[in-house]
């Protein structure tokens, strides 16, 4: 599925009869309006929904769960995550996706919430009511940084997610979120981490306690990135995830996690992939999400992981995609995420990997996305058209 909006009289999905001066694009119960003339600064993919934010700091929503859960059926597994509560409709900074809920920044330092709230991912404490400075979301736990250093967590309390532990409570710059693990990244180059220590997550390695500058949550490992351009990796590494290549331990500059399988781009613009797909074979569930082509040897300037699917941006604006989706089937997990569209060849500035599907953002403030839409997160609102930055 490609969606590429060229004009506001041309949307993507099912269409509402006798629509005027907005877009309607349905999604799961509700159509979602979303007024021409906006813009978006910023996006995030969940499982099966997507959420953005405005320029004027509302924040629109599409895709599974677009339904008052108030009045919505209540067997309905989509829990509203994408209908946006008045209170996220103005003064939005920031925005963040998890599986089945969304989170919002407010721009006077308080968080909302809303969506799936089983295990209480939803219910802001009120110590992250004011103060906040950046969020993160996992598959059913919430994470906050406030301005003082310190982090709260909140939602799935299993194997210890939400118990931040001392030192995340003061002098934390960062934070990530895996899918049952949190990050914390310190202002003195440590890293601190916690959740399903059975899987080891939670154990930082002495080579990530100094010198780190960037960190990465996949969903059962953790990424650092460190001051010499070398990665440390620990947690789940079933699939070869966590066991740094030689080529990965100088000159990177920029590292992502996928779901079980890692990546790193170097600054000669080479991008180096290990663990899960480290060679094809889709009969043995292996999808070559870790098989760097030659294309990407070199001008790599950007790069993003899906759950079984890599992205490179290059140089000169155009995308490579590897991995799960190298063909449509619609049979999981090949929706054509890998496959990029012709209508995205080059003038690409931005991109972004889902769960099972493919953002990118172009120089003329185009949106193409492509890949899985069952719940139509990748119906992209006429909204989208142009003036969005990444």
């Amino acid at each position: 599925m490609v969606a590429l909006l060229l004009g506001p009289a041309r949307i993507f999905g099912q269409a509402a009869p006798g629509m005027s001066g907005a877009a309607v694009v349905w999604g799961f119960q509700r159509p979602l309006v979303i007024q021409e003339g906006v813009r978006f600064k910023a996006v995030a993919a969940g499982r099966f929904h997507t959420l953005a934010l405005a320029s004027d700091g509302s924040v629109a929503a599409w895709g599974a769960g677009d339904f008052d859960p108030r009045t919505g059926p209540s067997t309905d597994p989509r829990f509203g995550q994408a209908f946006v509560p008045v209170a996220a409709q103005s003064g939005v900074v920031a925005i963040a996706a998890g599986w089945y809920h969304s989170v919002a920044l407010k721009s006077d330092g308080s968080v909302l919430a809303w969506g799936r709230d089983d295990l209480g991912q939803t219910d802001v404490p009120v110590s992250a009511q004011a103060g906040v400075t950046a969020i993160a979301a996992g598959i059913a736990h919430t994470v906050a940084l406030k301005s003082d250093g310190s982090v709260v967590a909140w939602g799935n309390a299993s194997g210890g997610v939400t118990d931040v532990p001392a030192a995340a409570r003061q002098g934390v710059v960062a934070v990530a979120a895996g899918a049952d693990h949190t990050v914390a990244l310190k202002s003195d180059g440590s890293v601190v981490a916690w959740g399903l220590k059975g899987q080891t997550q939670g154990d930082v390695p002495l080579a990530a306690q100094s010198g780190v500058v960037a960190i990465a949550a996949g969903d059962f490992h953790t990424l650092a990135m460190k001051v010499d351009g070398s990665v440390v990796a620990w947690g789940q590494g079933f699939s070869g995830q966590t066991k740094v290549p030689a080529e990965a331990r100088q000159g990177v500059v920029a590292v992502a996690a996928g779901g079980m399988h890692s990546v790193a781009l170097r600054k000669d613009g080479s991008v180096i992939a290990w663990g899960a797909g480290a060679k094809t074979n889709r009969a043995n569930g292996e999808y070559g999400q870790s098989v760097v082509p030659s294309s990407a040897a070199a001008t790599v300037s950007a790069i993003a992981a899906g759950w079984a699917h890599t992205v490179a941006l290059k140089a000169d604006g155009s995308l490579l995609a590897w991995g799960a989706g190298t063909q449509e089937t619609g049979v999981e997990p090949h929706y054509g995420q890998s496959l990029v569209p012709v209508v995205s060849p080059s003038g690409v500035t931005a991109v972004a990997a889902g769960w099972n599907f493919t953002v990118a953002l172009k120089s003329d403030g185009r949106v193409t996305a492509w890949g899985a839409n069952f719940d139509h997160q990748t119906d992209i609102p006429v909204s989208a058209l142009s003036g969005v930055v990444a």
